[in-house]
Formats: structure tokens, C-alpha cells, sequence
């Protein structure tokens, strides 16, 4: 990934285009009877949404199957943890009681969780600004409230026998106090604007960070008494409706989201209140009775905090009204890639061989398994397993299991943001990253962060899979007929298995004889991935026609690449066949002009065919030279 030119803007002028989109959107106001009439009545359930409702179907506007669409490139590797957030939350919708408890999500740091959330913030600000999502609010109330508090009792028990719809709240203070002051009691003159929710203009969304204990107040949540229009407006009245200023941060999140943040440093009184809240979706602000807010609480904690919290006296009320959602590390590499490649946002500006994160991806995945030396499964079955590749021997309930038996696995190791920052640090000190250099810092820097027993554990195994993508790819780039060589080795274990199968002879072309099929030639592939006894020699040449049958139903070319374990098989042979053409190619730089260019060659087609720059091409090689002659 080298240097890249700017190119200039070839459309209408970049510059007048930003300047003309101010996000500007469509100022709708009107009368409460013409909302009534005009907006409500063509669609009462849309526009009866509660908060956790809206969000609902905010999510579900992207789709829901075969996956949550909305999360798909965003959140990686936590499709179970996204599903069960969803749940609750489709739940709450619903009207069932877990719209009144605070969501939790829990996990070691870099999980995503304030990162989901941070995503869902996003959602409803975007959604609110579609004809699906339009909300409409009282012009002119602090808390954005719904136009249809403004309806009695029975105005309500008669929408809900007509339409369906239940109404939840009262009015606010300040908007009871404006209906009777300046509207006279006539709801039906009542101004009611659409809406767009937004954290920035406090609408709808709000985030709460406990900072020091000593500077928190309750004010933060609840808002606090104005000086001012208590002189203005309330003559000298702390009771007065307009005495308060709604900037609280549960007023400002009503109708959307508030984030709580390290939910369980805030002050107990804090944590009061927000128990309120939940509980009983309303908010106690000094002389006032308690004022209706609807939001869907969402919160998120580490496992220190969260234990701690939980083992102190007292607290059970809150941990009773919270829900909780175990957010844990990435267990997939290749799925903790992708949470790489979103962390890294000038990706493309870096010079990075085509495994600089996969090789840490792989050692962070390793340091989240509990009990890595276990006897059935090691890390290195497990980490097959969390990669979803097929581990020989083991059937689909023992694999299952696997899940159920490890509960620890990801809820402690690395850090995605530790990961990310030791590769821009070998970025800045190189110019470039490659996985050889990062083999390197990292041997030396994983014992005094993870213990000197866990990294000899868990290097070796990453290591040994970059060292065989090596080997396979070298095979590659020096044997210069490697694929019509593979090839014909597929083809030919191919006819011999079908001979075996059938219990035939083979024709063989060039003496015009038949002939058993050759079973040296068959073992001598089946025992580089492992498969020595004749039992397990039957199981796999039956399972391989098998396989290769349902690739040529599928109406897909069979190749050598068909089968991955015979392909991983015949990787390996041609590598022990031209072990001393690779170590000839890589060591004897230098020595004459052929073998620099033979040097060259190789450097050429790893830039134009595998990804490499020439930089981390020839680091890549000097790397090889030793592998190949020192393994």
C-alpha cells in the first residue's frame, strides 16, 4: 500500500458541494387538531412509538435475517452478544417489563460496547430524519415531549379502543403551565413541530460520563433550579414551572437514548435517581412531582467495576432493575481483522504485508482462552474451532460443546487497542509493517504483559501458521509450474481414490497397462496432514469423493484447490520435493547474476500477484531463507 495520488475533483466544484449540505432539514409546525388530523390519524401505531419502540424499528428498517443488517460492518465477532441486545430491546417494545430496567452491557476494555452504543446514537439521529422515522413534539417543551400528552384520560382510553394505541405520560410542567397561560386550556391550538433527534442539539440523546466523585452532582441528570427566570418568571417561586431548567441529562435523552458510561463509578445518588428512572420511567427535579421521561437506558462497565459494584452492601435494587449483556473479545481472527481494519482509519496509506494483522489477530486470540494446555481441546484446537475451520476428529456435538465448556474464553487477554497501537508503533519506526518484524516485537514484549507460561504457549502456535503460510506460499512463487504441478497431483490422486473405491486397476497411458492404484503415492499424501493408519485412510478418501461429488453438483470446477485438506497435502509435497530449488532461491543472493535475478523474480511476482510491497517482499524473503534452512 504505497503513496497515492490526490485526484482532483473531476464533478461540480467539492468546496460549493460541502458548503451547500448544512444537514439542514424541513422546519414542520402546525396546530395540535391539524397533527391530529393531518398526521396522526393516517398512521396511529407509527406515531404512538415509545422510545424503545422507535429504536426497534430503527434497527429493523436495515432488516433482520439472515443477520441485523444495521450492525453488519460495524460491530465484528460479537453476533451473539448483538442478537441478544436486540432481544431485549424488541422485548421492551413490546410493552413487556424490561423497558422499565437499565441495559448493561459488561466486558473487559475494547469489547465495542460503548462503540454499539455510540452506533445506535447514530442510528436514531439518521432515521429520525426519514419519513419512517418522522416525530413530532410539542413546540417549544424542554423535554421534546410527545404531542399526545396533551390528551385527558378518556380522550385516551378512546384512542386505544379505536386504534389500538396506548398513550404513556403526562405533560411536563413547563407545557402544563403553557396550556393553561397562554393556549387557555384549548389543546386543540397547541403547536406541535416535527422533530430531530440529535445528541449534539440535545434532543433525544444524551451521555452521561461520571468524572471525580467529588464534582459529581445530581444537577448532571436532573437538571437544576434558574436563578434567572425565578426572579423573571416565578417571582421569587422555586416551585414555579419555569424555574427549572430542564438541562439534566435524562430530560434531554427523552424520546431517544441515554448512555450512561462506567455506569458504576457515579455517585450513589446519581445511581438513585437513574434507578428511578428506570423503574419508574419519571424523574424527581427538586419541588416538582416526578415529570414522565421515556428512553431506553444503556449503559456499559468493565468486569472490575462491575464486581465490585456487585459485591458491595445495598445494591441489589439496581442490579435487580439491570439487564445484563456480556459484551466479550473477539474469538474469530478474521473476524478481529476486520475490528483492526476499523481502528486503523489511513489503513490505505500504510505499507502492510497481506498477514501484519493477521499474525496479531491470532496472538490476541490466543491469549483470551482460559486454560490453554486443556487435554481435548488446546489452544490450538480451540482457535480452529472459534475460526469455524474443520478440526479432524471431532464431531459437530464435541465442536459444540466447546462453547458451553470454555465460558471464560474472551473475557480476558489483549486488547484491540493495544494490538492496534504496537502495529502503528512498528509502522512509524519502519516506514512499513511486516510480519516478520512484528513476530519479533511481539516475542519480546507479550511475556511482560501476559505472563512468560502464555506467550511461550500461545507464540509457538501462532508462529508455526505464519511459518506454513510461508512455506506454501514460497512453493508458489519459486516452483515456476506450481499450478499445473498441483494440479496434475490432484488429478491423480483423484483417479487412483476412484480405483481404490471401486476396487479397479488403473490405465496407465504410457506403458499401455493396467496397474493397481499406486498406494505409496496416495500415502505419501495422506500422511503430511496426519493420516497414517488404514482406517483413517478409508474415512478420508470416501469422505474426499464425497466432498468433490458435491462441488461438481454445485456445477463448480474441480480443482486442486477443491478439497482444503488435500490442497494443504499437496502444498506440503511440493514443498518436500523442491526444498533444496526454495533454499537455492533464497540464500544464494549475490553468489551470480542468475540467482539475483532468480531473487528478483520472486520479489516481482510477490508484489504483483500476493499483495506485497517491495519493501515487505524482501523482508518477507529474508525471513524464508531462514526458515527454509534451519526447518
Amino acid at each position: 500500500m504505497g503513496d497515492k495520488e490526490v485526484k482532483k475533483d473531476t464533478g461540480p466544484n467539492v468546496i460549493e458541494r460541502i458548503l451547500k449540505d448544512r444537514g439542514e432539514m424541513p422546519q414542520e409546525t402546525m396546530t395540535f387538531e391539524e397533527y391530529l388530523r393531518e398526521v396522526f390519524l393516517f398512521n396511529p401505531k407509527k406515531y404512538s412509538r415509545g422510545a424503545h419502540k422507535y429504536l426497534v424499528d430503527a434497527i429493523e428498517s436495515y432488516g433482520t435475517e439472515p443477520g441485523l443488517k444495521f450492525f453488519e460492518g460495524k460491530i465484528f465477532g460479537a453476533d451473539r452478544q448483538v442478537r441478544e441486545l436486540y432481544e431485549l430491546l424488541k422485548s421492551a417494545s413490546l410493552g413487556n417489563d424490561v423497558k422499565r430496567r437499565i441495559i448493561l452491557l459488561v466486558g473487559p476494555v475494547g469489547t465495542a460496547k460503548s462503540t454499539t452504543v455510540y452506533h445506535l446514537k447514530r442510528l436514531l439521529e439518521e432515521y429520525s430524519r426519514s419519513e419512517d422515522g418522522a416525530l413530532y413534539a410539542i413546540e417549544g417543551c424542554p423535554l421534546h415531549e410527545d404531542p399526545l400528552h396533551l390528551l385527558s384520560e378518556s380522550a385516551r382510553q378512546e384512542l386505544r379502543g379505536e386504534y389500538g394505541v396506548v398513550v404513556e405520560g403526562q405533560l411536563c410542567p413547563v407545557c402544563s403551565y403553557r396550556l393553561r397561560e397562554e393556549y387557555q386550556g384549548d389543546i386543540s391550538k397547541v403547536r406541535v413541530k416535527r422533530i430531530y433527534l440529535s445528541e449534539s442539539d440535545r434532543v433525544g440523546i444524551a451521555t452521561f460520563a461520571p468524572g471525580d466523585p467529588n464534582t459529581q452532582d445530581l444537577s448532571d441528570i436532573v437538571g437544576s433550579i434558574n436563578i434567572y427566570t425565578i426572579q423573571r418568571e416565578g417571582k421569587g417561586d422555586p416551585a414555579h414551572p419555569l424555574s427549572w431548567s430542564f438541562t439534566g441529562a435524562a430530560f434531554q435523552a427523552n424520546r431517544g437514548i441515554f448512555e450512561f458510561i462506567e455506569l458504576f463509578k457515579a455517585k450513589r445518588e446519581l445511581l438513585n435517581a437513574l434507578l428511578t428512572l428506570a423503574q419508574e420511567r419519571q424523574v424527581k427535579p427538586g419541588r416538582f412531582n416526578l415529570i414522565y421521561v421515556d428512553t431506553v437506558i444503556l449503559a456499559h462497565t468493565n468486569y472490575t467495576e462491575y464486581n465490585r459494584f456487585s459485591n458491595e452492601p445495598g445494591t441489589e435494587a439496581i442490579r435487580d432493575r439491570t439487564r445484563v449483556v456480556e459484551w466479550r473479545y473477539v474469538l474469530n481472527p478474521y473476524e478481529e481483522e476486520r475490528v483492526y481494519r476499523l481502528m486503523i482509519p489511513n489503513l490505505d496509506d500504510y505499507d502492510m504485508d497481506p498477514w501484519s494483522l493477521r499474525y496479531p489477530a491470532l496472538l490476541a486470540v490466543l491469549s483470551r482462552l482460559s486454560d490453554p494446555e486443556h487435554k481435548e481441546f488446546p489452544a490450538s484446537v480451540r482457535l480452529k474451532i472459534y475460526s469455524g475451520e474443520p478440526v479432524e476428529g471431532l464431531s459437530e456435538y464435541a465442536i459444540s460443546s466447546v462453547y458451553k465448556k470454555f465460558e471464560d474464553d474472551g473475557r480476558s487477554g489483549l486488547s484491540p487497542r493495544w494490538v492496534v497501537d504496537q502495529i502503528n508503533l512498528i509502522q512509524v519506526k519502519k516506514g512499513y509493517v511486516s510480519t516478520p518484524d512484528l513476530i519479533s516485537h511481539f516475542s519480546e514484549i507479550l511475556p511482560k504483559v501476559i505472563g512468560e507460561k502464555m506467550a511461550s504457549i500461545i507464540r509457538p502456535i501462532a508462529v508455526g501458521r505464519y511459518n506454513d503460510y510461508v512455506k506454501s506460499l514460497l512453493s508458489e512463487v519459486v516452483v515456476s509450474d506450481f499450478e499445473s504441478l498441483a494440479q496434475s497431483y490432484f488429478d491423480r490422486y483423484r483417479s487412483m481414490v476412484r480405483s481404490w473405491r471401486s476396487n479397479e486397476k488403473v490405465y496407465v497411458p504410457s506403458t499401455g497397462e493396467w496397474r493397481e492404484p499406486d498406494e505409496e503415492f496416495m500415502r505419501s499424501l495422506e500422511s503430511l496432514i496426519g493420516i497414517t493408519s488404514p482406517s483413517e485412510a478409508s474415512v478420508f478418501r470416501t469422505n474426499f469423493l464425497i466432498n468433490v461429488g458435491e462441488v461438481a453438483e454445485r456445477g463448480e470446477k474441480i480443482t486442486w484447490r477443491s478439497h482444503p485438506k488435500l490442497e494443504e497435502a499437496i502444498r506440503a509435497l511440493i514443498i518436500k520435493e523442491h526444498k533444496s530449488l526454495l533454499r537455492a532461491a533464497l540464500v544464494s543472493r549475490g553468489i551470480s547474476d542468475e540467482a539475483d535475478r532468480a531473487y528478483e523474480r520472486i520479489v516481482q511476482r510477490l508484489v504483483r500477484d500476493h499483495g506485497y510491497s517491495e519493501r515487505t517482499a524482501k523482508r518477507l524473503l529474508e525471513y524464508a531463507g531462514e526458515l527454509v534452512t534451519y526447518t
